[in-house]
Protein backbone atom coordinates (compact mmCIF):
# COMPACT_ATOMS: atom_id res chain seq x y z
CA UNK A 1 0.00 0.00 0.00
CA UNK A 2 1.36 3.63 -0.72
CA UNK A 3 2.18 6.11 1.41
CA UNK A 4 -0.61 9.12 0.59
CA UNK A 5 0.77 12.64 1.08
CA UNK A 6 -3.38 12.81 1.69
CA UNK A 7 -5.46 10.69 3.85
CA UNK A 8 -5.75 7.51 2.33
CA UNK A 9 -9.22 7.13 0.03
CA UNK A 10 -10.59 4.45 -2.03
CA UNK A 11 -11.94 5.05 -5.25
CA UNK A 12 -11.20 7.20 -7.86
CA UNK A 13 -9.75 9.40 -5.36
CA UNK A 14 -7.13 6.85 -4.44
CA UNK A 15 -6.17 5.82 -8.18
CA UNK A 16 -5.10 9.77 -8.86
CA UNK A 17 -3.12 9.55 -5.29
CA UNK A 18 -1.41 6.63 -6.08
CA UNK A 19 -0.38 7.91 -9.95
CA UNK A 20 0.36 11.23 -8.61
CA UNK A 21 3.13 9.25 -5.82
CA UNK A 22 4.43 7.03 -8.27
CA UNK A 23 4.86 10.51 -10.62
CA UNK A 24 6.71 12.31 -7.57
CA UNK A 25 8.53 9.15 -7.10
CA UNK A 26 9.71 9.28 -10.95
CA UNK A 27 10.21 12.73 -11.48
CA UNK A 28 10.98 14.23 -8.07
CA UNK A 29 10.54 18.26 -7.44
CA UNK A 30 9.71 18.19 -11.15
CA UNK A 31 6.27 16.48 -10.67
CA UNK A 32 5.55 19.23 -8.14
CA UNK A 33 6.32 21.75 -10.54
CA UNK A 34 3.73 20.30 -13.04
CA UNK A 35 0.69 19.81 -10.50
CA UNK A 36 1.35 23.80 -9.20
CA UNK A 37 1.14 24.67 -13.58
CA UNK A 38 -1.87 22.87 -13.89
CA UNK A 39 -3.20 24.40 -10.42
CA UNK A 40 -2.37 27.73 -11.89
CA UNK A 41 -4.46 26.89 -15.25
CA UNK A 42 -7.35 26.00 -13.02
CA UNK A 43 -6.85 29.70 -11.28
CA UNK A 44 -6.99 30.84 -14.71
CA UNK A 45 -9.96 29.79 -15.60
CA UNK A 46 -11.63 30.87 -12.43
CA UNK A 47 -10.26 34.30 -13.26
CA UNK A 48 -11.93 34.25 -16.74
CA UNK A 49 -15.15 32.74 -14.95
CA UNK A 50 -14.89 35.75 -12.23
CA UNK A 51 -14.40 38.66 -14.68
CA UNK A 52 -16.82 37.22 -17.19
CA UNK A 53 -19.60 37.34 -14.76
CA UNK A 54 -18.49 40.96 -13.04
CA UNK A 55 -17.66 42.71 -15.78
CA UNK A 56 -21.37 43.49 -17.66
CA UNK A 57 -21.87 44.94 -14.09
CA UNK A 58 -18.19 46.62 -13.01
CA UNK A 59 -15.71 48.40 -14.39
CA UNK A 60 -12.93 46.23 -16.10
CA UNK A 61 -10.41 46.66 -13.33
CA UNK A 62 -12.96 46.14 -10.58
CA UNK A 63 -13.64 42.71 -12.19
CA UNK A 64 -10.23 42.08 -12.99
CA UNK A 65 -9.02 42.66 -9.61
CA UNK A 66 -11.71 40.85 -7.74
CA UNK A 67 -11.12 37.80 -10.31
CA UNK A 68 -7.37 38.04 -9.55
CA UNK A 69 -8.20 37.90 -5.89
CA UNK A 70 -10.77 34.86 -6.26
CA UNK A 71 -8.28 33.14 -8.54
CA UNK A 72 -5.39 33.65 -6.19
CA UNK A 73 -7.32 32.57 -2.85
CA UNK A 74 -8.58 29.38 -5.08
CA UNK A 75 -4.73 28.32 -6.35
CA UNK A 76 -3.46 28.89 -3.06
CA UNK A 77 -6.04 26.94 -1.63
CA UNK A 78 -6.02 24.05 -4.02
CA UNK A 79 -1.45 24.12 -3.67
CA UNK A 80 -1.48 24.14 0.06
CA UNK A 81 -3.90 20.99 0.33
CA UNK A 82 -2.28 19.40 -2.94
CA UNK A 83 0.84 19.98 -4.36
CA UNK A 84 1.92 21.08 -0.86
CA UNK A 85 0.09 19.27 1.77
CA UNK A 86 3.16 17.36 2.69
CA UNK A 87 4.98 20.65 3.69
CA UNK A 88 4.65 23.44 6.25
CA UNK A 89 1.37 24.34 7.23
CA UNK A 90 1.52 27.50 9.54
CA UNK A 91 -1.92 29.63 10.26
CA UNK A 92 -3.78 30.36 6.44
CA UNK A 93 -3.94 33.82 6.78
CA UNK A 94 -0.25 34.18 7.28
CA UNK A 95 0.49 32.17 4.71
CA UNK A 96 -2.24 33.34 2.54
CA UNK A 97 -0.21 36.75 2.71
CA UNK A 98 3.62 35.16 1.80
CA UNK A 99 1.99 33.51 -0.72
CA UNK A 100 0.24 36.50 -2.51
CA UNK A 101 3.87 38.27 -1.99
CA UNK A 102 5.38 35.47 -3.61
CA UNK A 103 3.03 35.89 -6.50
CA UNK A 104 3.46 39.29 -6.77
CA UNK A 105 7.12 39.16 -7.55
CA UNK A 106 6.20 36.69 -9.44
CA UNK A 107 4.05 38.77 -11.68
CA UNK A 108 7.04 41.65 -11.72
CA UNK A 109 9.58 38.86 -12.62
CA UNK A 110 7.23 37.65 -15.84
CA UNK A 111 6.52 41.35 -16.81
CA UNK A 112 9.59 42.63 -16.57
CA UNK A 113 10.54 39.99 -18.56
CA UNK A 114 7.93 39.85 -21.41
CA UNK A 115 8.70 43.66 -21.23
CA UNK A 116 12.65 43.52 -21.85
CA UNK A 117 12.55 41.35 -24.74
CA UNK A 118 8.86 42.11 -26.03
CA UNK A 119 11.12 45.67 -26.84
CA UNK A 120 13.75 44.07 -28.40
CA UNK A 121 12.10 41.48 -30.60
CA UNK A 122 9.14 43.66 -31.65
CA UNK A 123 9.91 43.79 -34.96
CA UNK A 124 9.82 40.26 -35.15
CA UNK A 125 7.00 39.13 -37.59
CA UNK A 126 6.25 35.70 -39.11
CA UNK A 127 3.52 35.10 -41.76
CA UNK A 128 2.13 38.32 -40.24
CA UNK A 129 1.88 37.73 -36.52
CA UNK A 130 3.98 39.50 -34.10
CA UNK A 131 5.65 36.41 -33.34
CA UNK A 132 8.51 38.47 -31.32
CA UNK A 133 5.97 39.48 -28.43
CA UNK A 134 4.01 36.22 -28.11
CA UNK A 135 7.59 34.63 -27.88
CA UNK A 136 8.84 37.51 -25.07
CA UNK A 137 5.30 36.67 -23.37
CA UNK A 138 5.80 32.75 -23.45
CA UNK A 139 9.26 33.29 -21.79
CA UNK A 140 7.67 35.89 -19.40
CA UNK A 141 5.53 33.37 -18.22
CA UNK A 142 7.25 30.08 -17.91
CA UNK A 143 10.09 32.18 -15.58
CA UNK A 144 7.08 33.68 -13.39
CA UNK A 145 5.92 30.16 -13.14
CA UNK A 146 9.28 28.91 -12.63
CA UNK A 147 9.94 31.39 -9.86
CA UNK A 148 6.62 31.20 -8.08
CA UNK A 149 7.37 27.61 -7.66
CA UNK A 150 10.68 27.86 -6.23
CA UNK A 151 9.54 30.66 -4.21
CA UNK A 152 6.47 29.34 -3.08
CA UNK A 153 8.66 25.65 -2.17
CA UNK A 154 11.54 27.68 -0.38
CA UNK A 155 9.50 30.48 1.29
CA UNK A 156 6.31 29.63 1.56
CA UNK A 157 5.56 26.17 1.91
CA UNK A 158 8.75 25.35 4.08
CA UNK A 159 10.08 21.58 4.87
CA UNK A 160 7.84 20.37 8.15
CA UNK A 161 10.14 20.45 10.57
CA UNK A 162 10.93 17.29 12.76
CA UNK A 163 8.84 17.58 16.18
CA UNK A 164 11.51 17.50 19.07
CA UNK A 165 11.09 15.51 22.03
CA UNK A 166 12.38 17.29 24.88
CA UNK A 167 13.35 14.51 27.08
CA UNK A 168 16.09 16.11 29.45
Amino acid sequence: MSKHTTPPSTGVLATLLDRRDALRRRLGVMARFVEFCTVGLVGATVYLIVISLLEPHLWLGTAAFVGGLVGLVAVYSINRYTTFGDRDRRGWWRQFGEYALVNAAGFAVNWGLTTWLGTKWADSILWGWPVGVQAAACIGIVAGAFFNFTAAWVFVFRKRRLEHSDSH
